[in-house]
């Protein structure tokens, strides 16, 4: 992934961030009309593992895509192979901090009264610890595995996702066939991808934030015209 130099929030409730590429001195600039993580809680089986995504943003004044979604553009991820709870989730806020990100998409279903909510526990403690009033861990929308997946292979489908070919992520993805979906370890098994189902649940789901309208030209104050 590129490196990070910038995130702004935009007076339209945009966001505009900026990355260091290695093609260009200039930094790339990329507005976005939302940025959200994901994340799945470490198992004896896989790691912690959160990634984040944005939804490009378009100029609404002279172009609408046909159902109105931006490129849902994965931004960064990070794969925890260390056991400490408190360095997941420093890194984990640090990122969404850097991002300007609020809104993160965990399970946490108690299934059967055994596993998330120690997890889940353990999150909200560090955040009290850290003070950190503006993040919020929301439940994934849709349990099932399944329908997230489908989710996410409709996005990309549609050409609405964009994630780098290099990535064990993008690998996932493109690996995945319905065989595997019997298989009672998938989510584990295919963790990357089912923390960014997760996160495109949550696209689906709640739709883009409302944006303000931003006028077709500039206004002039010297202009005879009201």
């Amino acid at each position: 992934m590129n490196q990070l130099l910038k995130t702004e929030r935009l007076p339209n409730g945009k966001f505009k961030r900026l990355v260091k590429v290695p093609w260009s001195v200039d930094p790339e600039e990329t507005k976005f009309f939302s940025i959200r993580f994901a994340l799945v809680w470490p198992t004896a089986k896989s790691p912690g593992y959160f990634c984040a995504a944005g939804e490009e943003a378009y100029d609404e004044r002279y172009y609408a895509p046909a159902d109105n979604r931006g490129v849902i553009q994965v931004l960064t991820e990070y794969e925890h192979q260390g056991l400490s709870l408190d360095s997941f989730f420093s890194e984990l806020t640090d990122q969404m901090i850097s991002n300007l990100a609020e809104s993160c998409y965990a399970d946490l279903k108690d299934r059967e009264k055994l596993t998330n909510d120690g997890f889940k526990g353990a999150l909200y403690d560090y955040l009290d610890r850290k003070r950190l009033r503006n993040i919020s861990v929301e439940k994934v929308p849709f349990d099932d595995f399944t329908l997230r997946l489908g989710i996410v292979k409709s996005w990309d489908e549609r050409g609405n996702l964009s994630i780098e070919k290099n990535t064990p992520l993008y690998s996932e993805l493109q690996g995945i066939s319905r065989a595997d979906l019997a298989d009672p370890d998938v989510e584990s098994k295919f963790f990357r991808l089912n923390c960014l189902s997760y996160l495109l649940s949550g696209f689906e789901k709640y739709g883009r934030p409302v944006i303000l309208k931003e006028p077709r030209h500039e206004f002039n104050k010297d202009s005879w015209m009201l």
